[in-house]
């Protein structure tokens, strides 16, 4: 059940089985090994005090709240949840506890153990870290935000809009821990544009592993939607250039497969003046996840491909042919015969790509892309011999 009423319980600890007691010191962050090794029965274990527990390897802080909890059990904490089996519910209640009055350390702990033995939806354990968010220092803050990514219920509109204002942090690892938790709890298909818009303006962040989570998070909202593309759309457009890449990359997770509009947008970004840009285009456009599996799809984003070939910019021609190497299937008569002409190309760079590309793609018995490979070893460009080179060499191996 996603609740459990409190009941005060002594929770006889003399009962318990030695894998019950190993289970508990596990939660509570005690290795149990040096109790097993010692033999220590479990009828023993509330006799301990610290200096026992010093004298089995514990430190004295571990020794310390290990005597308070198993007293705290013994004389009947509130046993509020009913967990796995009598030791994970008990650990799990003590946990609670440390979260809401312990040291750093222990609310730490408390923080990431709790989704470990919780369901999704555990009332007492998401009141007690949403109570955690509204004040606690930096060093517990992003632990109890992992938690509430685990914890919370899909849609929790409150918990949505407690985990927003940390996007304004000027911690990096806090704003990354809140859009994670964010897209754990947004439900599927979601349609909440004001969050998005503040994940958008996120593509511009300064550090490159929120703009990463940022896009992990914008897969979860509603595909296609118009104002959230414009607002990628803008981003590609007028943002600095690391967000600028960002957007693109994050594109394929707002559309369905195959999408028109999105394969124009890339295409538009593949001209950009910045190579980070450039390339991340190259990578969404050869990834199937834009494409989609759809061979008529793919002939037609091909057919795109060879057209930005005969670009006037030459960074925008290679990496056209970057793309048709890993696009078009091998022995393609139309992109072999564009590649043996883009072999004449007045930029050295393309020219190397292009002979990279068809020693991929080229066919052997093609006496025309042999000929033309053999001719570029002559190149002026020593980079553009060599590929010429390796690329005559591999197609008559294969």
């Amino acid at each position: 059940s996603s609740s459990s009423p409190a009941k005060p319980s002594k929770l006889d600890l003399r009962a318990w089985q030695p894998a019950q007691i190993s289970t508990f010191l596990k939660l509570m962050g005690v290795d149990p090994q040096p109790f097993e090794d010692d033999g220590v029965p479990a009828r023993y274990l509330a006799d301990l005090d610290e200096e026992d527990f010093v004298s089995l390897g514990l430190s004295q802080d571990q020794s310390r709240r290990l005597v308070a909890d198993v007293h705290s059990l013994v004389t009947g904490v509130p046993v509020e949840l009913e967990l796995g089996d009598a030791a994970t519910s008990a650990a799990g209640s003590l946990l609670v506890n440390h979260l809401e009055r312990g040291s750093e350390e222990d609310q730490i702990l408390a923080a990431l153990t709790l989704p470990k033995i919780c369901p999704r939806g555990e009332k007492r354990v998401v009141a007690a870290l949403a109570c955690k968010l509204e004040g606690c220092s930096s060093k517990v803050l992003v632990p109890v935000i992992e938690a509430v990514r685990e914890l919370a219920q899909k849609g929790d509109t409150g918990m949505i809009s407690s985990l927003s204002r940390f996007l304004l942090s000027d911690d990096a690892r806090v704003r990354r821990a809140a859009i994670g938790a964010l897209q754990g709890i947004i439900e599927q298909d979601e349609r909440n544009l004001k969050l998005a818009n503040m994940l958008l303006a996120h593509l511009e962040d300064p550090d490159p592993s929120v703009r990463t989570a940022v896009t992990e998070a914008l897969g979860n909202f509603k595909k296609n939607d118009e104002d959230i593309l414009w607002g990628i759309r803008h981003k590609i457009d007028y943002g600095p250039p690391f967000a600028r890449a960002a957007a693109v990359r994050t594109l394929p997770r707002l559309v369905h497969a195959g999408d028109q509009n999105a394969l124009s947008i890339v295409f538009h970004a593949l001209q950009d003046p910045e190579e980070q840009v450039r390339s991340s285009a190259v990578k969404v456009i050869t990834d199937t996840s834009l494409s989609g599996v759809d061979e008529t799809v793919q002939e037609r984003v091909l057919g795109i491909t060879l057209q930005y070939m005969l670009h006037h910019l030459p960074a925008v021609r290679q990496a056209a042919v970057q793309i048709a190497s890993k696009l078009s299937p091998k022995g393609n008569q139309r992109t072999c015969s564009q590649l043996v002409f883009m072999l004449q190309d007045s930029d050295w760079g393309v020219r190397r790509e292009a002979a990279l590309a068809l020693s991929l793609l080229g066919d052997r018995t093609d006496d025309k892309v042999i000929q033309s490979l053999q001719t570029l070893r002559g190149d002026c460009e020593r980079h553009v011999r060599d590929a010429a080179k390796g690329a005559t060499e591999r197609l008559q191996r294969a």
